[in-house]
């Protein structure tokens, strides 16, 4: 065979399938070999090549290896049923009669059949009637195997308490889920947060049940029923909140009350239930933080409710729509008290303490003590004195590296800080912005560089301009050794420079929104107070009052970069260069945007998610599921804008009159490499997201980006050829811009290309 159509491919693939049905001695793993030549490869091959390897008598404990992390879950699309299939028949041959369950909900909901709900509301109204260990377990399972997970981990809880205590170390994936670790907290500590189930059509049952439970947890329920229906063109929603506040009851030790649905002669109708919360939030809980428990269509428009959004955050993120008919986890109220929560420490007097020095220097690090050495030894050669190096040690279990450098350098301008538990990068990030004592605060990597002019040039323009709350400047560039092939040991100085000559200026939102819009690959441009800009201590309270949150998006560069433009009218820059970006093959940016080529590298890349995601954990926001979570650069960008309207820090009209749907998703789409295991999940993930703009819109998807996207590419030396990155040029260019291959002046580390830039440039 020689070159292959999509439709070639797809008939080789039914072709094998066929043979390993009908012959029993067929083995067909030299068919398979030959396709997987080309790329992407498809979820129909993983499915072929897992069902023949049964078929050859190997393990069915490979199933999880082979195919986890590559199809979607209950959606229709090719093979993604035959992989259900399979996940089901394991669970038969397993004899685990709650996974069996569970795995044919899954495929019911694939043919949109969600009948086995029924099953879960009927057993809900008995135990809501009668407290029965028997009855408590059948909820148990049926919450299990309909995947109500929030729901199931409130009913454990019980289950584990009231009826045995086995009970609780069942089921443990759930832990896994994002943010479940912040609930199990909450169900666990005595001085939880309240807790507001918020009723919806047809779950009245399960959310009787779980106010019942949460009660029998001791904790404080607030339930917020089913709306009653009034028609009228002339009353204002705000209006009916006396109605609302009026029916008010009390069911026992759980305060019920009831929200308004106002039908309007156009068809719009508008209900009051963010009203509702409000008011519970401020007047019946006292400014407390509230534990939302909801479906995730309610969860959605609470989201985006202009008097909720600040305050409101949903842990349980978006993934597919058939996902919101289950229960979701969000929270409401001062975004403080909910950090306080994960990360164990009163926040608010971390923010409102005094500053003790002028600088902090924040280094978030992980298992990066290699590279973090020469990143410090660039903080401690300043020419400037008034300042601490902030090391905040999120390194993985027993790993212990980072704190003993630290030690080991013995230096009192270093503050050693351990994370509480493992967080995903963005939250180390904010955990070590909260904890630095300066008046100014800055991060860099542990792998970047700072030249030993930067914080005096920083004092000298801060002391001219001192109401300025962000100050942003230029960087130099440096590839350690080992990074990216070719590009090893690229060094770049941006322009030329005049020692002294900061050449200050302002640039604009508008300019900085504009650029980034029209050339998405200058999103580095951004004010991101990481290696290119810093903020005053003030700009915590400023993003508070702003925004409603601090470093909680996707990324703690690229949304930072967005939400700072975009508060602010203009940020005054320097064209002056303070710090040396370094990429090493340990760069957190570098890892996220890499390409997972095998399985295992795949799965170990998941389990690293679910660990790191566990307490203060990335869930997409409303507008965010709009694209499709394929966490390149652009893709990062894109969120970062979508998450910054569900704010309101950028206008809705971002949405129908700036974004260019079209573009947004050829870009996120040409980053998506045909080498990624997880190829097929993506595509078929950013074609589900399709489908929220119209059936035009998918229409001219599926011809300019579904279909080209899945012509198989054989992977020959020709097209390796063209995936390679192109070796840098070394040179100077007509504006100034100098490329240099470091290793030729004895350059290995930052460090040496700290000193290399100061000799090079004459600046120091």
């Amino acid at each position: 065979m020689g070159e292959l159509t999509k439709e070639e491919y797809d008939a080789e693939i039914r072709n094998i399938l066929d043979k390993i049905k009908q012959d029993a001695s067929y083995n067909a793993v030299e068919e398979l070999t030959y396709l997987k030549q080309y790329l992407p490869i498809r979820l129909g091959w993983y499915y072929a090549n897992m069902v023949n390897q049964i078929h050859q008598g190997n393990s069915w404990e490979n199933i999880y290896v082979e195919l986890e992390g590559k199809y979607l879950r209950a959606y229709s699309y090719p093979y993604a049923k035959e992989v259900f299939c399979l996940l089901l028949e394991y669970a038969q041959r397993d004899g685990f009669d709650f996974e069996v369950h569970r795995q044919t909900n899954i495929l019911k909901s694939l043919d949109s059949d969600y009948s086995f709900y029924a099953d879960l509301f009927d057993i809900c109204s008995v135990a809501c009637q009668e407290f029965s260990p028997e009855v408590y377990l059948k909820v148990y399972l049926r919450l299990f195997e309909t995947e109500e997970k929030i729901g199931f981990l409130v009913h454990q809880r019980v289950v584990g308490k009231y009826v045995f205590s086995e009970a609780l170390e069942e089921f443990t994936w759930v832990r896994d889920i994002t943010n479940m670790g912040y609930l199990i907290h909450e169900l666990d500590c005595k001085n939880s947060y309240p807790f507001v189930l918020v009723e919806s059509k047809g779950n009245y049952w399960l959310i009787n049940m779980l106010a019942k439970d949460l009660r029998m947890l001791d904790k404080q329920v607030l339930w917020i029923r089913k709306p009653l229906v009034f028609f009228s063109d002339k009353v204002k929603i705000e209006d009916t909140l006396s109605v609302s506040v009026s029916s008010i009851e009390y069911l026992g030790e759980i305060v019920a009350i009831t929200p308004v649905e106002l039908e309007r002669s156009s068809g719009y109708n508008e209900v009051n239930t963010d009203y509702v919360l409000q008011y519970i939030q401020e007047v019946l809980c006292t400014g407390k933080m509230l534990n939302i428990i909801s479906d995730g269509f309610t969860a959605g428009g609470l989201s985006i409710s202009p008097i909720l959004r600040k305050k409101f955050n949903r842990l349980t993120g978006y993934g597919l729509q058939v996902d919101d008919y289950n229960l979701c986890l969000s929270c409401f109220g001062n975004y403080l008290d909910y950090l306080s929560n994960i990360y164990q420490t009163n926040i608010y007097k971390l923010v409102e303490r005094k500053p003790q020095k002028h600088f902090s220097i924040v280094i978030p690090a992980r298992n990066s003590s290699e590279t973090l050495k020469y990143t410090i030894r660039t903080c401690l050669e300043q020419t400037y004195d008034d300042y601490e190096i902030l090391v905040s040690d999120n390194s993985t279990g027993s790993n212990c590296s980072v704190y003993a450098l630290c030690k080991e350098l013995n230096n009192p301008k270093i503050r050693y800080l351990k994370t509480p538990g493992d967080l995903r990068l963005v939250k180390n990030f904010e955990y070590a912005y909260l904890h630095a004592t300066g008046e100014y605060i800055f991060a860099i990597g542990s792998d970047d560089g700072i030249l030993p002019w930067a914080l005096e040039v920083l004092d000298e323009v801060i002391s001219e301009n001192p109401d300025e709350e962000i100050i942003q400047w230029e960087r130099g560039f440096y590839a350690w050794p080992g990074f990216n092939g070719v590009q090893q040991n690229q060094f770049v100085i941006p322009r030329l420079y005049q020692k002294g000559h900061y050449q200050l200026f302002y640039r604009d939102s508008i300019d900085y929104m504009a650029t980034v819009l029209k050339y998405p690959e200058r999103m580095y441009e951004l004010p991101m107070l990481y290696n290119n800009s810093c903020f005053k201590r003030s700009y915590l309270k400023t993003l508070l009052d702003r925004v409603g949150c601090l470093w909680d998006g996707i990324c703690q560069d690229i949304d930072m970069g967005i939400i700072t433009a975009a508060i602010h009218e203009k940020i005054l820059n320097l064209k002056y260069p303070l710090t040396v970006v370094g990429m090493s093959s340990g760069s957190a940016g570098a890892k996220s945007n890499a390409v997972e080529e095998t399985s295992e590298g795949l799965l170990e890349a998941i389990k690293e998610g679910q660990a790191l995601g566990n307490t203060g954990g990335f869930g997409k926001s409303y507008y965010e599921q709009w694209i499709p979570q394929t966490l390149t650069d652009t893709n990062m960008l894109y969120s970062s804008i979508l998450r910054a309207i569900g704010k309101g820090v950028l206008s809705e009209s971002y949405l129908t009159q700036i974004l260019d749907w079209k573009q947004v998703f050829t870009d996120i789409a040409s980053e998506i490499d045909i080498r990624d295991v997880a190829f097929d999940k993506k595509i078929h993930e950013m074609r589900y997201a399709a489908t929220m703009h119209g059936e035009k819109f998918l229409e001219w998807f599926d011809k300019n980006i579904y279909e080209q996207k899945l012509c198989p590419v054989r992977w020959d030396e020709e097209m390796q050829k063209k995936y390679q990155i192109q070796p840098y040029i070394v040179g100077t260019t007509a504006e100034g811009t100098v490329t240099l291959d470091a290793s030729k002046y004895g350059v290995t580390d930052i460090y040496g290309a700290v000193q290399l830039f100061v000799k090079m440039t004459g600046l120091g």
